[in-house]
């Protein structure tokens, strides 16, 4: 308890100074905060598109409207009160100054809301190490992270409305504290991202992709894509290929190779019929002749 309170005067102290510093010398007054989430609500556009926001992953801390703790930082505070045994009420009223009794929308809009998701997380892993965290569910199935990104490129490639993302991972009910609304938030943002993206992407035809030797024109990018489909390689190969792997969701919405990698699942989805029938007739040819 005595090394929880040292940790709070000594946070507090450094995030007050930070403030100060920031306030009194403009030319080291850090970055605004992006806009936060804003209620679910204002992101009902049926195949619209949705102003920019912090990356699901970016969590920092905020004092006023000033960032005062960056990425690295607010990760080795958060990890520091993991290894505590810090409870979430504590990190989320004392060290990010935010109201207990919110909805999960009103909390969303608090500068420091995905510091408190990413310690929540945190908690969570800790207490069940070897298992892995659901980030998005969708009716009875589970999806991982990285499932959760494939399934949500393939509503992309497959042109699947912001609305009908919004209705079917139950975000509406995030002004109730509804578990699929704060399960589903994340992968949400991540939808919209990638949905504005591929609307508005534009590429040079003779540049299309960056893969193996180079640049590859839309072309020799699609021969090349054609087969990797038909072969069955999968969509989490090719993201590798292109460099995307390890990226947050604005990352790659914003790489050069974003544009290739829907046009690779969408054939992927294409092929999916020949790959079974050749599946089906190399079964057949393996079954001895009676």
């Amino acid at each position: 308890m005595r090394s929880l309170h040292i940790l709070l005067v000594i946070t507090a102290s450094l995030l007050a100074s930070l403030a100060v510093s920031a306030e009194a010398d403009p030319s080291t007054r850090t970055a605004n905060v992006v806009e936060n989430n804003k209620d679910k609500s204002r992101f009902l556009r049926d195949g619209g598109t949705t102003e920019a926001q912090t990356d699901e992953e970016r969590a920092t801390i905020t004092l006023g409207d000033k960032v005062v703790s960056d990425k690295a930082a607010t990760k080795d505070l958060l990890e520091r009160l993991l290894a505590l045994g810090t409870p979430l009420k504590t990190v989320q009223k004392e060290f990010l100054n935010m109201p207990l009794i919110k909805t999960f929308a009103e909390l969303s809009k608090h500068p420091n809301w995905r510091a408190l998701d990413k310690y929540e997380r945190m908690q969570w892993q800790k207490l069940n190490e070897g298992q892995t965290l659901t980030y998005m569910r969708v009716g009875d199935r589970s999806y991982s992270k990285e499932k959760a990104q494939e399934q949500l490129l393939r509503w992309v490639a497959q042109k699947k409305t912001v609305k009908s993302v919004y209705d079917d991972l139950q975000i509406e009910g995030f002004a109730r504290n509804t578990d699929a609304a704060r399960l589903n938030w994340r992968a949400y943002n991540m939808y919209d991202k990638w949905f504005t993206a591929a609307s508005q992407m534009q590429r040079n035809p003779q540049q299309y992709a960056k893969f193996g030797t180079g640049y590859h024109s839309e072309q020799k990018t699609t021969e090349v894509f054609e087969k990797w489909a038909m072969e069955g390689t999968h969509i989490k190969s090719v993201i590798k290929t292109l460099n995307l792997n390890n990226k947050s969701a604005s990352e790659m919405a914003n790489n050069e190779n974003f544009p290739a990698l829907l046009k690779y699942v969408k054939l992927y989805l294409d092929f999916k019929p020949f790959r079974d029938l050749n599946a089906k007739s190399r079964l057949q040819a393996r079954r001895p002749i009676s």
